[in-house]
């Protein structure tokens, strides 16, 4: 009898064990993980793994260029600027982060930098400003050249309009 529990122990250990090998499940990497919950919408979540990312490998272009996405999405032009910069430095002859560059100087009324983050890049023929930035039109930017946007001037009188109930 106590031959036949241990045989059954040992075959019940030994398929635990092969369970264990057998199926490996394929295991997510960080990236893939922030990318999915990025295109899930949950922004919050999918930055707190890319700066996660970004702390234990600095260099990390995809992560680096996704805060930036985050931040711009989120309004947050500052930081947005500040990951955007650091991903054109990672890699110069990329696009899209100097395209989302241009679109936080644009957001700022800054035109003249907006224009200048585009040097380099197709902005008729590029994906990204075609689907998502289309204001992104480097001659009418640059067309602001020594405009205060949005100024108004007046002769200083004042004009009221009553309206009726």
């Amino acid at each position: 009898m106590n031959k036949h529990i241990t045989l059954n122990l040992v075959a019940v250990i030994a398929s635990w064990t092969f369970l264990g090998q057998a199926a490996p499940q394929p295991i997510e990497s960080g990236i893939q993980s922030a990318d999915r919950l990025f295109q899930l919408g949950k922004f919050a979540d999918a930055g707190e793994l890319y700066s996660r990312i970004v702390a234990q490998k600095p260099n990390d272009y995809s992560a680096t260029l996704q805060l930036g996405r985050i931040a711009l999405l989120s309004n947050r032009l500052e930081d947005a600027q500040k990951w955007l910069e650091k991903a054109i430095t990672l890699r110069p002859k990329e696009t899209d982060a100097k395209v989302m560059l241009a679109e936080a100087f644009y957001r700022r009324d800054d035109f003249k930098k907006a224009a200048a983050a585009l040097k380099g890049v197709d902005v008729s023929g590029n994906k990204l400003v075609i689907e998502q930035y289309p204001t992104l039109n480097v001659a009418m930017l640059e067309s602001f050249k020594g405009q205060m946007p949005y100024e108004l001037q007046d002769n200083g009188t004042n004009t009221r309009v009553k309206f009726l109930k």
